[in-house]
């Protein structure tokens, strides 16, 4: 059955593990990490980078299954303050707790995960007043991609990855984030665009979900997102939590 699977990703043109795990032949399609350990290594020592404005992002990455992990990240200007790590949580606990960590912070922007377990909590905000606070990610969506990746998850991980290189993110000194960040694969589709490999895989090759990982990459990403509705690169209106922001 699980052969059957990678067959069919295979088909897909979506699964580089296919010849390594299954046929035990080298892959004929390169698979490469999105971020180096230097550049991760560089985020850990990197001082307080001085911007123009300042933010206030909450990142949420919801946990799907039971044994992933619900993260909540609080991030301000480009440099992690603060993680809260648990189990899974029904919706409205978890909303819960996004919106107490946004008003501790005095946030200026949410960014969730939607797709699977985040389609309740999204719905929690929204009915609790805080959807115009809100950024939603819907990582397979294509709205908005430029023509280099695949899917909104592809190029929100590499305009990252420009940040991280660049040496203005800061981490904590987290063993478990530094090793996530660095699970991530990508590799070229049969259409030329960068694509990355599937979460339910990487949890199948390292036992362990990127959730830690995943929730850095959306609250950096909502940083992005807010640095060009400041620079007026997205239309007005296009982002309805920007008018808060700005004030």
């Amino acid at each position: 059955e699980w052969i059957d699977e990678q067959e069919k990703l295979k088909a897909d043109g979506n699964n580089p593990f296919f010849e390594p795990r299954v046929m035990g032949e080298f892959p004929t399609i390169a698979v490469d990490s999105v971020l180096a350990l230097a550049d991760i290594e560089k985020a850990i020592l990197s001082p307080n980078y001085v911007n123009a404005y300042n933010s206030t992002v909450i990142s949420c990455d919801p946990a799907f299954q039971g044994d992933d992990e619900c993260v909540i990240q609080v991030w301000h200007n480009l440099r992690l303050r603060d993680q809260q790590v648990f189990s899974k949580r029904e919706a409205m606990e978890t909303a819960g707790h996004i919106i107490a960590t946004y008003l501790k912070h005095k946030g200026n922007l949410i960014v969730l995960d939607e797709d699977g377990a985040g389609v309740g909590i999204g719905s929690a905000l929204r009915e609790q007043g805080y959807g115009d606070k809100l950024l939603s990610i819907h990582s397979a969506s294509t709205d908005g991609v430029t023509k280099d990746y695949y899917n909104l998850r592809a190029m929100m991980w590499f305009e990252v990855a420009k940040l991280f290189r660049q040496g203005i993110v800061g981490i904590p000194d987290d063993p478990i984030l530094k090793e996530q960040l660095m699970m991530p694969r990508f590799f070229r589709h049969h259409s030329g665009k960068i694509l990355l490999i599937k979460k339910d895989e990487i949890k199948r090759v390292f036992g362990v979900s990127p959730d830690r990982a995943d929730c850095a990459i959306y609250g950096l990403w909502g940083r992005i997102q807010m640095e060009k509705q400041m620079r007026d690169e997205i239309p007005s209106g296009r982002l309805p939590w920007f008018s808060a922001f700005r004030r």
